[in-house]
């Protein structure tokens, strides 16, 4: 496993030496020189101020840029194969179309840089500062980015094959139709990205942070995703299928749903969570109504439902918004052995009702409830007639409540749901 700190402790140094705080190379001043077109293989540079210098279609194959400051230097396809630009700083470079194969930039500063078009075959950027660069329509296969910081970096149509990517921060990046296959993403920060029409296909996003990141139109057909922090997401992706749940050495579990996917290996692995989702499926009672200032009704159900083992779950219109009210009510509604719907208040439920009428729920019973000689809302007697509606149950006060909820009402609910799985 690689050393993480191996990284940290040469960013620093780079750093340090940069502000003048500790020793380093002293190299040679070619500030704003002109090297454009000479051969220069193996040539040493290192700890040179080459700020401004052009390089441009240099041969510089081998040559020694360790610890260099090359501020926006124009190293437009120049020839760095093999060249050594570990902690080298080359804050706004221009590298388009340079030849990097096999060079090593371990701890360099690159930000603000153009590497667009560059071929990064083998090259070495763990550690590196990539924060804001260009790397669109760039090819890094085999490329070794481990522990880089590419926050907000421009990955747009880069073919990045076999490429170790871990631990990376990449927030805000745009892989824009990137292909980014079989590659190592583990522990990648990938928030907020925008992944559009990027193929991830086979890659490794194990223990990957995608939260708000926008997923229209990937791949991410065979995808490791063990671990993986899926919040908020935007976009369909258009393919994603065979989705690996499992870690490395367990038997595959795989999935066709990234947000599923996470709650799969949940279940799987949390005996707590299989009896939450048992509890659910069981037990769960939902309550509607408008309550205002009749809270003690909701808490004589409560506790008469938890008394009898149920799990009382409590919506009231009185404290929601009307933002995606219906999708909450649905969503709870069938999760739901039965429904308690109080409507004690006038504008209580008619909406609500109506909502759940047309859900078309066989096995789960409403069972309406009405405070005192109150006279409900007109749609009420079209409900009651319905199948799966129980009688209308009157109480008097919260403590009548109490003492009928038992006899009367749960017993209702119960007769009622054991007759609608009958009719099944």
């Amino acid at each position: 496993m690689t050393n993480d700190n191996n990284y940290t402790d040469a960013w620093v140094a780079q750093r340090l030496q940069f502000l003048g705080l500790i020793s380093g190379t002293q190299g040679d001043d070619f500030r704003a020189e002109d090297f454009s077109g000479q051969k220069l293989r193996g040539k040493n540079f290192s700890g040179a101020n080459l700020r401004l210098a052009n390089f441009v279609k240099a041969d510089l194959r081998e040559a020694n840029f360790s610890f260099a400051t090359l501020h926006m230097a124009d190293l437009t396809r120049a020839d760095l194969r093999g060249a050594k630009l570990a902690g080298a700083d080359l804050l706004d470079a221009l590298l388009v179309s340079a030849k990097l194969e096999g060079a090593n930039f371990t701890a360099a500063r690159l930000s603000d840089a153009n590497l667009s078009r560059a071929n990064l075959k083998g090259t070495l950027l763990g550690g590196a500062d990539l924060t804001k660069s260009n790397l669109e329509g760039a090819s890094l296969i085999g490329t070794y980015l481990h522990s880089s910081d590419a926050r907000e970096a421009n990955f747009t149509n880069t073919k990045i094959l076999g490429s170790n990517l871990c631990w990376s921060k990449f927030h805000r990046a745009v892989f824009r139709s990137a292909k980014v296959i079989s590659s190592g993403l583990v522990g990648a920060n990938l928030n907020y990205c925008n992944l559009s029409n990027a193929d991830f296909t086979d890659s490794d996003l194990i223990q990957c942070s995608l939260v708000g990141t926008d997923l229209t139109g990937c791949t991410l057909n065979g995808a490791r995703v063990f671990g993986a922090s899926v919040w908020n997401i935007h976009g369909e992706p258009r393919e994603q299928t065979g989705l690996v749940v499992t870690p490395s050495g367990e038997a595959a579990v795989t999935v066709d749903d990234l947000e599923l996917a996470q709650f799969i290996y949940l279940i799987l692995n949390n005996g707590k969570l299989r009896g939450v989702i048992d509890t659910i499926t069981s037990k769960a009672v939902l309550i509607l109504g408008r309550f205002g200032k009749r809270m003690k009704i909701i808490a004589e159900m409560r506790t008469a439902l938890r008394r009898k083992g149920y799990a009382p779950i409590v919506f009231d219109f009185e404290v929601t918004s009307s933002k995606n009210l219906s999708d909450t009510i649905k969503l709870l509604a069938q999760m739901a052995r039965f429904i308690l719907v109080d409507v004690t208040d006038p504008q209580s439920a008619p909406y609500e009702i109506g909502i759940i009428s047309m859900m078309n729920l066989i096995s789960t019973p409403l069972v309406p409830l009405i405070e005192g000689e109150q006279k409900p809302f007109a749609m009420l007697e079209d409900i009651l007639r319905q199948n799966w509606c129980t009688e209308l149950h009157r109480y008097k006060h919260p403590e009548h409540l109490a003492t009928i909820f038992e006899t009367d009402i749960l017993t209702s609910a119960e007769a009622k749901r054991r007759h609608l799985l009958g009719l099944k």
